[in-house]
């Protein structure tokens, strides 16, 4: 391939990149696949456009390109990192867990591998691992505040909060308008009990991201914590705005609303959530007091036969109902 050619690729893979980076991802799938056009063999044009179908959730042609890229560069250890990644969101978790570690093993000094692997290894609820993984990256990238929220998080689910709390705080010191951070040191205070500190980091994450998960929920519970039942609804609706689908979030909601004597609003929200999920032991224990409490007992003694006859912890709360 002569030089022209070979710089005109490459103008194509760096013109694609930036419309990536720009989340115009049509237009820049269309550069790599110019590229491709031009050279059915380009790694890194594979890779590229491999990556962003997967983001597209085009399973199936992201994974032809990610092989192709690692085929035809297999010490290429962010081709391997990307591969690994998509195999273990289809399915292949165990596959793409061996490829990251193979990448990780190749370049020890990529941040973004190690990074990648400490997210798949959480995902897996290893916490353990995604920590040292982490702290890999960490080695490696010492001033990027998402890596060190990340195993700040790690270390948090592993019950070790008060030195998450200072991984946190130094994450906050490097970008102090990092939202995430602000949220996770929030929860990680709200489950010291320390309430009026989560409240004010949790309040501080929100001002920097109005949609804050973690915040907005964590929030709902600082306020159930400290008996304001009224602040704690009004977040918790609001997250429910924001997420209409988070069916977790609609429970909670439900559970409230429903020790607030709120019964028709409750019914209404456990009514979308039996229909969606009636094998769930919890939803089916509310949507059965939802429709107690709105004086519909028949019913809710019917719906509650199926946890009667089960090992349910719920059969206990049951009875005392059904004895009424």
């Amino acid at each position: 391939m002569d030089a022209t050619t070979q710089q005109q690729i490459t103008e194509l893979n760096a013109q694609g990149t930036q419309l990536h980076l720009q989340g115009k991802l049509s237009k820049a799938a269309d550069c790599y696949r110019q590229a491709l056009d031009i050279d059915a063999g380009n790694a890194t044009s594979h890779n590229n456009l491999g990556f962003l179908l997967a983001q597209q959730r085009h399973w199936k042609e992201a994974l032809h390109h990610l092989q192709q890229a690692v085929e035809l560069a297999p010490k290429n250890a962010n081709f391997l990192g990307n591969l690994g990644q998509v195999l273990a969101m289809t399915g292949s978790v165990q596959d793409g867990l061996d490829l990251l570690l193979k990448a990780a093993n190749l370049d020890p000094a990529n941040a973004q591998v190690w990074d990648n692997l400490g997210r798949l290894r959480l995902n897996m609820g290893d916490a353990a691992g995604a920590e040292n993984a982490w702290r890999q990256a960490y080695r490696n990238a010492q001033y990027d505040a998402r890596i060190i929220t990340s195993l700040a998080g790690a270390i948090a689910m592993q019950n070790r909060h008060p030195e998450a709390i200072d991984w946190y705080r130094q994450a906050l010191e490097i970008n102090p308008g990092y939202a995430d951070a602000w949220a996770q040191l929030g929860v990680s205070l709200f489950l010291r009990q320390d309430y009026g500190s989560a409240r004010e980091i949790l309040q501080k994450a929100l001002s920097l991201d109005a949609a804050n998960y973690s915040a907005l929920r964590h929030l709902g519970y600082v306020y159930m914590s400290l008996g304001d039942t009224q602040q704690a609804l009004g977040y918790f609706k609001t997250l429910l705005n924001y997420y209409p689908e988070a069916t977790s979030v609609r429970l909670d909601l439900a559970v409230l609303l429903l020790s607030q004597s709120q019964n028709q609003a409750a019914l209404e929200h456990m009514q979308y959530l039996y229909r969606n999920d009636s094998h769930n032991d919890r939803v089916v224990f509310y949507y059965g007091l939802s429709l107690y409490q709105t004086g519909d007992k028949p019913q809710a003694i019917d719906v509650w036969q199926a946890l009667e006859q089960s090992d349910s912890p719920y059969r206990q709360k049951i009875s005392e109902f059904v004895r009424d």
